[in-house]
């Protein structure tokens, strides 16, 4: 099985969508990345537990802010963090996860991102500052496995998967 060799940051839908599956879906990435917020707003301890479980076999590396110190990269971070914080709601914590992912992302080099979240999407695609970081949905990945699948049953588990989580808002 071909693997996406990417660097992947995972948000915490993708990761509450997958409980019990994160096996199944970390093993389709070699670098998976995971903001330190997103483990701490999973709330189920089972899905903690999968976590660390599936850590221990595949390449999950947790992150925690790397922001630039120099002038100009400060100036773009504080316009970055106002168009964050006018787009999500961070006060109660609610969409504090997003806003550490999309930081990290802008700031890190991370060019795909995993993300089921409208919100999200929304943003990366009309956002002045974000627009063109790429995003993978669980509607890509379901036809990546699609694609690739050996057979019958595997494209009917990816046609469900495409199914189950197809949104409009998500082309």
């Amino acid at each position: 099985m071909r693997k996406i060799s990417s660097p992947v940051l995972f948000d915490a839908n993708i990761l509450m969508n997958f409980k019990g599956q994160l096996k199944f879906l970390i093993g389709f990435f070699e670098n998976i990345i995971i903001h330190e917020q997103v483990f701490n707003e999973v709330v189920v301890q089972a899905l903690k537990d999968e976590l660390i479980s599936v850590s221990d076999v595949f390449n999950i590396v947790y992150v925690e802010d790397k922001f630039p110190t120099d002038d100009v990269g400060k100036k773009l971070f504080e316009e970055c963090d106002k168009e964050l914080k006018d787009s999500f709601n961070i006060e109660d914590l609610k969409d504090l996860g997003e806003y550490k992912t999309l930081l990290y992302a802008k700031f890190n080099n991370v060019f795909i991102l995993s993300s089921q979240d409208t919100t999200v999407w929304r943003f990366i695609t009309e956002s002045k500052y974000f627009k063109g970081l790429k995003c993978i949905t669980v509607q890509d990945f379901a036809y990546l496995l699609s694609l690739n699948a050996k057979n019958k049953g595997d494209r009917k588990m990816a046609r469900n998967l495409y199914k189950a989580f197809a949104r409009v808002e998500h082309p």
